[in-house]
């Protein structure tokens, strides 16, 4: 099977709409850029300060991955040793699953599938972009037995907090509007967020 490359060029406020041939998936990737960069600003996640020298982020079909399933991929990691948050990317990419590609070609927008399949790669542009480093302890809950210490991993709590957002913005605002103009302190408004998203979207028990 021929796998397409589907190009991304990213700068810090700039979506390019050059793409190649699959249009499905590029007019997903073109809207769902900059609203990620502004859920970003919303719940105060910060970004790489040197992503415009970041190499063409790629988006590529993942033959091998689960149903649905997403993976940030960083490249080549460069960054000054004294300081490895101003780092960049020389070849980034985020591989979509064939479910999550032909579900951008085939579904309606008004779609569950569809929006969760949005919201993966909202998560996974959401690791591109942010500052915060990944720890050398990291580790995926493949068994889905440890599912709040996962999530609980900083890089984790702020792509699974900006996905929930994505996700209660376009399946349910009310709700939406209620956690955000709400007293509670920032952080306990992504964990009810993310308590959301996984009942909505999941079918899941709220974990926080």
């Amino acid at each position: 099977m021929k796998v397409a490359f589907l190009f991304l060029s990213v700068l810090p406020f700039y979506a390019s709409s050059q793409y190649n041939s699959d249009a499905s998936v590029n007019n997903v990737v073109i809207n769902i850029v900059p609203e990620t960069k502004e859920i970003l600003n919303v719940l105060h996640i910060r970004s790489r300060a040197d992503v415009n020298k970041d190499g063409q982020l790629k988006i590529i079909p993942d033959p091998t991955a689960a149903p649905f399933g997403a993976h940030f991929r960083e490249g080549l990691n460069m960054h000054d040793n004294a300081n490895p948050i101003k780092r960049y990317y020389l070849s980034p990419a985020i591989l979509l699953s064939n479910e999550t590609i032909i579900m951008f070609q085939r579904a309606k927008r008004t779609d569950k599938s569809y929006l969760f399949a949005c919201s993966a790669l909202v998560h996974e542009l959401t690791h591109y972009y942010q500052e915060i480093l990944v720890p050398d302890n990291y580790f995926d809950d493949k068994d889905g037995k440890h599912m709040k210490a996962y999530i609980l991993q900083p890089s984790e709590f702020e792509s699974f907090s900006v996905q929930s957002y994505y996700f209660i913005k376009h399946n349910d605002i009310n709700l939406l509007n209620k956690i955000m103009n709400s007293n509670q302190p920032l952080d306990r408004k992504k964990e009810l967020l993310i308590n959301a998203f996984l009942v909505q979207a999941e079918n899941a028990q709220p974990l926080f």
